[in-house]
């Protein structure tokens, strides 16, 4: 099969299968294209990935030996919604018309899935997050216009899939889908199922991956709990990834006003590669978010076997018996919840066990990319 692959990637997962000495521009970031462009090529089949990124002027094309093909166009750095994302569409829809591939795999339901459908080839596109929800805690223009889209999108789109219940749902009920969409999780690189190191020290080290420093991302409230945490373990280390949460980014100056600093360190965006190494060294995965329609950082924890605690409100993936639910906007139970779990090395055994294997059941690359595989053919 000549699968196509549209949507935000992070190149460097995919180096190992292009030339040598490629230098490919660094991608919108993301996982989920990337693991399942790798499960598709480990079958066989012959893979195009379409992206975008901003250090683009000229579409940029690279093959490698093992059937794999990235192309990535243009991608603005200002004024994209104004036009509805309309030179970014334009270019994904092109890219697609050129190659040709028997079916295209959009992600998101915006610029990607949009330039997939306009590109006349039978097309597949999956809904990662419920956009009203978005919208609602991000009220902007911006953010008005891509709900506007993924309206577009699921009025069009001959097949639909949602990584979780909750979006299904949404688009369900809320976004003038044609059919209900079929639920298939993102799948999880192979690499986080590896076995993982022990900590190797004496400090419990909490970690959280959070993009964007702000209310629905809900940082604050960890720092907060990890603030009194830090009353009782004087040594507990608390670990942030993600943009906003970087040296000198919106949440350390804030946890510096509130005095919330001591023992936290601010890594911010990071590769994968990098990211995956210091988590699995981690204890205790917090993910405070109060608005997740599937968390790739859940379900690459439960993977790793890293203990999960998660806000209620955004639970998607987890429940009572893979993870500690909390309440999001209460940094007295996260606090709380946060220090049984480092005070019982047993119980963080028994969660990241059942995590793991809910992982095994649902996210692992060949499972996922089987049940894409029958709405492929039938495209």
């Amino acid at each position: 099969m000549r699968l196509g692959i549209c949507g935000p990637v992070e190149t460097m997962g995919l180096a190992a299968h292009l030339p040598g000495g490629a230098n490919p521009p660094a991608g919108l970031g993301g996982s989920p294209v990337v693991s399942l462009a790798l499960a598709a090529l480990a079958r066989g089949w012959r893979v195009t990935v379409f992206s975008l990124d901003p250090e683009v002027t000229e579409e940029y094309i690279a093959e490698g030996p093992t059937g794999l093909r990235l192309c990535m166009g243009p991608y603005r750095r200002r004024y994209r919604a104004r036009d509805g994302f309309q030179q970014e569409r334009e270019s994904v829809a092109r890219q697609i018309r050129r190659e040709r591939p028997d079916v295209v795999h959009a992600h998101w339901t915006y610029e990607f899935a949009l330039g997939a459908l306009d590109s006349g080839v039978p097309a597949v596109v999956t809904a990662h997050d419920r956009p009203l929800h978005v919208l609602r805690w991000n009220p902007s223009p911006y953010r008005l216009v891509r709900t506007w889209m993924a309206r577009m999108v699921s009025r069009r789109a001959p097949r639909m899939t949602a990584v979780s219940q909750k979006v299904a749902n949404h688009f369900r009920e809320w976004m003038g889908c044609r059919q209900s969409p079929v639920v298939i999780p993102n799948a999880v690189s192979a690499e986080w199922f590896a076995a993982r190191p022990h900590n190797g020290g004496y400090a419990v080290t909490f970690a959280a991956v959070l993009t964007g420093w702000g209310e629905m991302k809900n940082g604050r409230t960890l720092l907060e709990a990890f603030g009194r945490v830090r009353r009782t373990l004087r040594d507990a280390r608390l670990v942030l990834f993600g943009h906003g949460h970087g040296p000198g980014e919106g949440a350390e100056q804030w946890a510096m006003d509130a005095g919330l600093r001591a023992g936290v360190s601010f890594a911010g965006h990071v590769p994968a590669n990098v990211m995956r190494e210091v988590l699995r060294r981690t204890d205790v995965l917090v993910h405070p978010s109060r608005e997740e329609s599937y968390s790739m950082a859940i379900a690459e924890a439960m993977a790793s076997s890293i203990p999960v605690i998660a806000a209620r409100q955004s639970a998607a993936i987890v429940d009572a018996s893979t993870a500690v639910l909390v309440d999001a906007n209460d940094a007295g139970e996260m606090a709380e919840e946060m220090l049984r779990l480092a005070n019982d090395p047993a119980r963080r055994t028994l969660l990241a066990d059942r995590a793991n294997q809910r992982a095994r059941e649902c996210f692992w690359p060949e499972t996922v990319l089987d049940r894409y595989a029958e709405i492929y053919r039938s495209l």
